[in-house]
């Protein structure tokens, strides 16, 4: 970026602080259109009072440069586009003011009024520092000839100069200062969204590395419950991957897509039940963003209940439906539920699985409920109105 504004297409790119410029590129505007507003204003006074000439020699060159202004507003940077349209509005209104055509007190309020705004649009310093010097040099000759004093001009000048270049500076130093904040928050934070990516791609890693010694070791299991106990420990690990693979890979660390992690979850543990069963999945999930600290309890409950239907709804059936559904309203607040074809549960006892969604559930502060209507569902919501 540096090397760019180094070479001279530097003119036709406007400022790397949109922000900031559009305002000042705004308000240059709307005083250009009041320029063009203004001249016509005074060409119709000069139909009126039958005096065309001074009218027309003065008015038409202000109103053609504002015009150029406003075409060139969109094509060069403010500075430049500023310090023309600026110094040809004061050669416009300056020579007729020299050669007589205008008063000079109207004169010299106009060219005063032009140095003054030079300072707020145009941001060099120095540059604005030597416009008003010759400015009131060449306002003085303006005056040399009048009753007018031109040592209480230089005066009043000298303080105009103070008190307008103190203010002008004083914005322009507050502006440089927050756009050197601004640059160095951008870049704290490329360098912080960079850590977290790599943060959670390892994570993602490590997980994956848990499930497959997880899934290693239970190759070498004969107990039959201890191998479903690791294998059970190994779909909790993968959710978790899960997780951390979506906001590796979105960018966003704050918050889960829900439709792409419940699709991807499902998808995964879909491949570890299907057998040779035919469970048709119904997937009804709203493509909205849930936080982190939300997102990964709710997961692992989902893991947990898509788990239980695929192991105890469809044992007698080699077909069936599962019904996963989330929503979220305008507060961030959601509803899940996931719904099976088969007949519910048969006693009351509560294993690992059911006491981690208690736990869970509590986490989320929200409330959990079961119930069998044209099939077996539960339901997890923390809206105000999830009962």
């Amino acid at each position: 970026m540096k090397n760019l504004y180094k070479t001279l297409s530097d003119l036709s790119v406007v400022s790397q602080y949109p922000d900031i410029d559009h305002v000042r590129r705004q308000i240059l505007k709307l005083f250009l259109q009041f320029t063009i507003f203004c001249a016509v204003v005074g060409i119709i006074h000069g139909i009126f009072i039958n005096d065309m000439y001074k009218h027309y020699t003065i008015t038409i060159p202000i109103i053609g440069v504002a015009s150029m202004g406003i075409i060139l507003l969109s094509r060069l940077k403010l500075d430049v586009t500023a310090g023309l349209v600026f110094f040809l509005i004061y050669l416009g209104v300056y020579i007729p003011g020299y050669i007589g055509l205008m008063e000079p007190n109207i004169v010299i309020l106009f060219l005063n009024s032009i140095l003054v705004l030079t300072m707020f649009f145009i941001k060099k310093r120095k540059t604005v520092f030597f416009a008003y010097i010759v400015g009131s040099i060449l306002n003085i000759r303006i005056i040399w000839n009048t009753e007018w004093s031109i040592h209480e001009y230089v005066i009043a000048s000298f303080v105009f100069l103070i008190v307008f270049y103190t203010i002008s500076s004083f914005i322009y130093g507050l502006q440089d200062r927050l756009e050197n904040e601004n640059a160095t928050s951008h870049e704290k934070n490329q360098k912080i969204s960079l850590l977290l990516n790599e943060i959670h791609h390892r994570v993602n890693n490590n997980l994956q590395t848990i499930s497959s010694l997880l899934y290693l070791q239970s190759s070498y299991m004969t107990d039959v419950e201890a191998k479903e106990a690791v294998a059970k420990g190994q779909q909790r690990v993968a959710s978790l991957a899960l997780i951390h693979r979506n906001l590796y890979n979105s960018g966003n660390h704050s918050s889960i897509n829900m439709h792409e992690y419940l699709s991807s979850l499902t998808d995964y543990l879909e491949n570890a039940y299907k057998n040779d069963k035919d469970i048709r999945v119904n997937l009804n999930v709203e493509d909205k963003e849930l936080v982190v600290e939300e997102a990964i309890p709710l997961g692992l409950i989902t893991n947990e209940l898509i788990t239980n239907a695929y192991k105890y709804a469809f044992n007698n059936n080699k077909a069936g439906t599962l019904d996963i559904t989330f929503s979220m309203d305008e507060n961030s607040k959601f509803t899940l539920i996931v719904k099976d074809s088969g007949p519910g549960k048969k006693d009351d006892f509560e294993g690992f699985g059911s006491q981690l969604i208690t736990l869970l559930t509590k986490q989320l502060n929200a409330d959990f409920s079961v119930g069998v209507d044209g099939g077996y569902w539960s339901k997890i919501s923390n809206s105000a109105d999830g009962e």
